[in-house]
């Protein structure tokens, strides 16, 4: 049974060869925009068509570069659950000639699907034992396929056919009991597949199109300072595009921690909430830290007290990069907790003030 696995040097050639396949085809619309030079009409509207296939065919080979070891990793993958479909698939039992009622032997095996979405499963190819050397395949489900019957040209009805094999050819007969029609198609072992004819340039168009490990380092290192740049620019355009936004986060006031309970801790006391304690911050992406504290007046109702609270942890942050979290502020027999959030990073600053 072959295998489907291969060695990764066979992987390795494959992608190649398709590489190859395509910066021949770039370079060859190059070649052609540069012929029509001579033609001013086309050239002058193409003038910069060659510079860009130039940087189209550097692309190109960098990023084949980049996808190749996952893209080999990938068909050798494949073709190695192919291999453990096979190997550990069991025939079904019990099959048995639909002729001479022989039990049948399994002579083969592969994998076969009606589609290309259909997933595939291991077909198996039993064949009789005694003279009538019938045979029928069947899937590891039990399911039988049953092959479609070659028709008649003339009348349509179904041909008899019979196989037998002579030296390296394999001759099948057909025919035809209603009409008299037939015919024998042959299928000879002994022809070799007429080889494709010698690529002379194909080793020296893959020492430049298939980049070598230095090659593609530099590549990616290329690529990568191309897109901070791109990255810087996009920031100083989205920067001057929102130049009164950015002004307004820049005038915010970054409070640390202990800064945060310095300005809080006057403003509550003055309305009414006294012991005011901030918890130990939770560090993530932004800050989070626990606050409680308790309000003085025992004549102040829950929601009162509660809301009231609220308004003024908002007014007094209002400037800051501090927030007040939205799951609000919780109530117990005049005992108030809740949690802030603080914002350290200039684009969340952004989305801060966007928000307001």
């Amino acid at each position: 049974m072959e295998k489907y696995l291969k060695s990764e040097q066979y992987y390795e050639d494959l992608y190649d060869h398709a590489t190859v396949d395509i910066c021949r085809g770039i370079e060859l619309r190059t070649h052609q925009f540069k012929k029509d030079k001579h033609d001013k009409g086309k050239y002058k509207k193409s003038v910069f068509a060659p510079f860009i296939h130039d940087i189209m065919l550097c692309f190109e080979t960098g990023e084949r570069y980049s996808k190749k070891e996952e893209t080999i990793k990938k068909w050798m993958g494949r073709d190695r659950a192919k291999d453990e479909l096979l190997e550990n698939t069991v025939s079904p039992d019990n099959i048995y000639c639909n002729k001479c009622g022989e039990a049948m032997f399994v002579e083969s095996k592969t994998l076969h699907s009606r589609n290309i979405k259909e997933k595939e499963r291991v077909l198996f190819i039993f064949r009789c034992p005694s003279k009538c050397e019938k045979g029928r395949a069947v899937f590891s489900d039990g399911e039988e396929w049953i092959m479609e019957p070659e028709l008649c040209s003339k009348c349509g009805l179904e041909l008899d056919k019979r196989a037998e094999r002579k030296d390296d050819k394999i001759l099948t007969h057909y025919n035809c009991k209603e009409c008299g029609f037939k015919k024998v198609e042959e299928y000879d072992f002994s022809i070799k597949k007429e080889q494709g004819k010698i690529d002379k340039f194909y080793n020296c168009d893959r020492a430049r199109f298939c980049l070598n490990e230095k090659q593609g380092q530099e590549y990616y290192k290329g690529k990568q300072n191309l897109e901070r740049s791109e990255k810087l620019m996009r920031g100083i355009e989205e920067r001057e595009k929102n130049k009164d936004l950015y002004e307004k986060v820049s005038k915010l006031k970054k409070l640390t921690i202990v800064e945060l309970e310095k300005i809080l801790i006057p403003v509550l006391k003055k309305d009414g909430y006294i012991k005011f304690e901030l918890g130990k911050p939770e560090i993530g992406r932004d800050v989070f830290v626990e606050f409680s504290t308790q309000d003085k007046k025992s004549d102040r109702e829950e929601y009162d007290s509660n809301n009231n609270l609220k308004k003024t942890i908002k007014k007094t942050l209002e400037n800051t990069n501090w927030r007040l979290m939205s799951e609000g502020i919780h109530y117990r027999l005049g005992f108030l907790s809740g949690r802030l959030r603080g914002y350290e990073k200039e684009g969340d600053l952004v989305k801060l003030i966007n928000n307001k």
